[in-house]
């Protein structure tokens, strides 16, 4: 028996998925996005932290929530 893990870009690179799912729900929400430079790496609660910051909106953790929560979708 084995397992593969693929530790978010170890073997495949994500890096677009991610990129595009930001840009999407910047898109839906009325937010300039950032560049994907800026956040990668980041964990999604500050990216959007970071996002929210750029658009001078006020990062309450009600609203970064959902932000992931649309995101991982």
């Amino acid at each position: 028996m084995a397992a593969l893990f693929d530790l978010d870009g170890v073997l495949w690179d994500t890096s677009r998925v991610h990129e595009c799912a930001f840009a999407e729900v910047c898109h839906n929400e009325g937010l300039t996005p950032l560049s994907y430079d800026a956040l990668a790496g980041r964990p999604t609660h500050d990216a959007w932290r970071l996002i929210l910051l750029g658009n001078r909106r006020v990062a309450d953790r009600e609203l970064v929530e959902r932000l992931t929560r649309a995101k991982q979708e």
